[in-house]
């Protein structure tokens, strides 16, 4: 740091001196007692000051690197979460896609059914009543319909938001799902990792920044050192001349060291580094809890994502099982074996198999992303 000064000052009424010493004498205090008869003064000055040791600067450059890494760690972290929303959002998605397409050709299913029942009445060969119940089923369908329909437009709003785009664009998902597109690339367990986990790597690095908070305390025992340059020039004139090079400029030079040892500070150093390791304490414990709660959503993770794949091909198979059933039944009815009772009934339990399945779908896909996040692969 570099300073500078300077002054200008004026004196009036200044006392005249009298001669009470030897001409001899006077030679030594002549020039001292001409320069405090002159009016007129400046003084220009300039400070050095050079830090040269400073025991909590130092840390703080350890700390540079430490507090920059954490900050990266952090908005990985953050990544982590937004990541999982957007899979789920994405999913969800497809999903209800692909639910849409078994809902419209159910309403052509019944539509076509209902068509044909019309014209059986027409022709004395069915009743009022097998109209009517088809046009219920039919209704609650088209109902099903409307209700998907909402469920993927909000399902893009969200998808949308969760990726930063607007409203305004255009969202083409490509990716398709399948039984077995949910259940490849199961990761396996055996080489997994705490600091695989972002959150374990953030509390790590708020370790380091913890232990150099100490660090940094402790070192305030240590004493402050610095060195400095004073220079100063004063110009003493009897009129405001002062740019003139002839008269005298009186110089002034000063180096020195500046210590500076913390003697007493009413225990404050020693109540701050108390504090800091407690603070180091508490950070070193909630990295052992979070151990234990990263043990505890691997365990859970992996059984519910078991479970769900289990209840995904049960559910596949009860599918392909009700639509058997459904155009046995249908088959037998149009060659007048069965009754149009038996086609709704088939129909609405093939329905309820369409939607279990999706529904189990849906559930095995979550249980695989908290699954591939609790073994920090997202």
């Amino acid at each position: 740091m570099v300073s500078e000064s300077g002054g200008h000052g004026r004196r009036d009424g200044l006392p005249t001196a009298r001669r009470t010493a030897s001409p001899r004498g006077l030679r030594y205090f002549q020039p001292l007692a001409q320069a405090v008869m002159r009016q007129h003064q400046v003084i220009i000055g300039q400070r050095e000051p050079q830090l040269l040791f400073q025991p909590d600067v130092f840390v703080g450059l350890q700390a540079r690197s430490v507090a920059l890494k954490f900050a990266d760690l952090n908005i990985k972290s953050m990544e982590d979460s937004i990541r999982s929303n957007v899979f789920r959002a994405y999913y969800a998605v497809l999903i209800a896609e692909k639910r849409k397409v078994f809902i419209d050709d159910g309403v052509k299913r019944l539509e076509k059914l209902s068509s044909d029942q019309t014209q059986l009445f027409k022709n004395g060969f069915a009743e009022h009543l097998d109209i009517d119940r088809t046009e219920v089923s039919l209704n609650n369908l088209k109902s099903a319909q409307v209700q998907i329909n909402n469920l993927i437009y909000i399902g893009y709003a969200s998808l949308k938001y969760s990726v930063g785009l607007t409203q305004k664009d255009t969202l083409q998902l490509s990716d398709t799902l399948s039984v077995d597109f949910v259940k490849k690339d199961i990761l396996d367990t055996t080489g997994f990792q705490y600091e695989d986990r972002n959150e374990v790597q953030l509390l790590n690095t708020a370790i380091e920044l913890r232990k150099l908070d100490l660090k940094r305390y402790k070192m305030n025992y240590l004493p402050t050192v610095s060195a400095y340059w004073n220079f100063s020039a004063n110009a003493l004139r009897k009129s405001a001349n002062y740019f003139d090079f002839t008269e005298p400029w009186y110089q002034t030079n000063i180096a020195g060291l500046n210590i500076n040892v913390p003697i007493f500070d009413g225990f404050q150093r020693s109540n701050r580094v108390k504090q800091a390791r407690y603070q180091l304490e508490k950070t070193t414990n909630n990295l052992d809890n979070l151990e234990k709660v990263i043990d505890f959503q691997r365990e859970a993770a992996y059984t519910q994502f078991k479970f769900s794949v289990f209840n995904l091909d049960l559910q596949d198979k009860n599918l392909a099982l009700a639509e058997k059933v459904y155009y046995t039944t249908k088959k037998k009815y149009e060659q007048g074996l069965g009754s149009s009772f038996d086609v709704l009934q088939t129909e609405q339990s093939y329905q309820d198999a369409q939607a279990n399945f999706f529904q189990a779908m849906y559930d095995a896909v979550i249980a695989k992303i908290s699954y591939y996040r609790s073994l920090g692969k997202l």
